[in-house]
């Protein structure tokens, strides 16, 4: 449940912080959480954050997460590209 918890306030983090070494900082955190809920996130981030930096850091999050969706989530995006 802490976990959780954790992972909605990392993605609050990147979703409204300026600040974009803070935003790469979440990121970075929710790539250990070995969450699904934050493969979610860091998708979204893939998809939508305005910083080329953010974006590279959330791509190598999933990949670190490591689970079958995680992997899903690898391939989609390498396919999109």
């Amino acid at each position: 449940e802490g976990g959780r918890v954790g992972v909605q306030t990392l993605g609050e983090i990147v979703k409204t912080e300026k600040d974009i070494r803070l935003r790469i900082s979440a990121v970075r955190a929710l790539g250990h959480s070995e969450s699904d809920e934050a493969v979610s996130l860091l998708v979204d981030v893939v998809k939508n954050d305005a910083n080329i930096k953010v974006r590279t850091a959330a791509v190598g999050a999933i990949g670190e997460i490591g689970t079958p969706k995680a992997q899903e989530a690898l391939m989609k995006i390498l396919e999109n590209e």
